[in-house]
């Protein structure tokens, strides 16, 4: 079992905006804090949430991301692994070293899929975003993920 899947995972969609003039939130990964300056509303709940501005993970420190079906355990549905670029995993890993008690968020195509509460510093080498969304959404935001990946790398 993957470290990330010992974390406490809070399952959450919702739209984020960067700024006023609605602006979409870049992909990456977010530091959720009461005091960040973007809000975000969780469509489930419709609890408001804060994130940082600035992510602690990009899209250029996502290498790839794929489709991943469960090979046993309690979840039953599919989620997208990311996997990190090096730089992305020592980022990673520092961030959580310094959050333990944080919750950081990963959003994708403007949304926020997840959100976890770091309780150890993480050495991981892919994300696991956990959406519960079909698997038609899954396999959309793979390609999405893709897409932006490749167009950062040109």
């Amino acid at each position: 079992m993957s470290l990330i899947l010992q974390l406490i995972l809070v399952i959450a969609t919702a739209l984020c905006f960067a700024s006023p003039d609605k602006e979409k939130l870049p992909t990456g990964q977010y530091l959720v804090d009461p005091h960040g300056e973007v809000t975000c509303e969780f469509v489930r709940t419709k609890e408001k949430v804060r994130l940082h501005k600035v992510p602690v993970l990009t899209i250029q420190h996502f290498k790839n991301a794929v489709v991943a079906y469960p090979s046993v355990g309690r979840r039953r549905h599919p989620f997208i692994l990311i996997e990190l670029t090096t730089e992305g995993q020592r980022l990673f890993y520092e961030f959580t070293k310094q959050h333990v008690g944080s919750a950081s968020g990963t959003v994708i195509d403007g949304k926020l899929y997840t959100a976890i509460i770091t309780t150890t510093a993480l050495a991981v080498q892919e994300l696991e975003v956990d959406a519960h969304v079909s698997k038609r959404e899954i396999k959309r935001l793979v390609d999405v993920l893709n897409k932006e990946i490749k167009a950062n790398q040109l």
